[in-house]
C-alpha cells in the first residue's frame, strides 16, 4: 500500500492582474453562497464594508496565496502574473 498523494499540476500563467484574479476567486466563493457579483465593478468587494463580503475577499486572497506563494500586491495592478 502506497502513502503517496496524487500530484496536481497548476497552470501558473494567467492573463490577469492580481486584483482581477482575486476578484474572480471571490466571485466563485460568492456564487457558491447563492449570490452573483459578476455585474459589479472590479472594486466592489474592495470598497465593501459588509462583513460577509470582506471575509469572502479575505478568503480569496488566502487562496491566491496558496497558488502564488504570497498575498496579492495591488500596487502593481498593471503587472500580470
Amino acid at each position: 500500500m502506497s502513502n503517496s498523494q496524487p500530484k496536481v499540476t497548476i497552470n501558473t500563467s494567467f492573463d490577469y492582474t492580481q486584483r482581477q484574479l482575486v476578484v474572480d476567486i471571490a466571485a466563485i466563493i460568492y456564487r457558491s453562497q447563492g449570490y452573483d457579483i459578476t455585474d459589479k465593478s472590479i472594486d466592489y468587494l474592495f470598497n465593501s464594508h459588509h462583513p460577509q463580503e470582506r471575509s469572502i475577499l479575505n478568503a480569496a486572497e488566502r487562496i491566491f496565496e496558496i497558488f502564488a506563494g504570497d498575498l496579492p500586491s495591488y500596487e502593481d495592478d498593471d503587472l500580470e502574473l
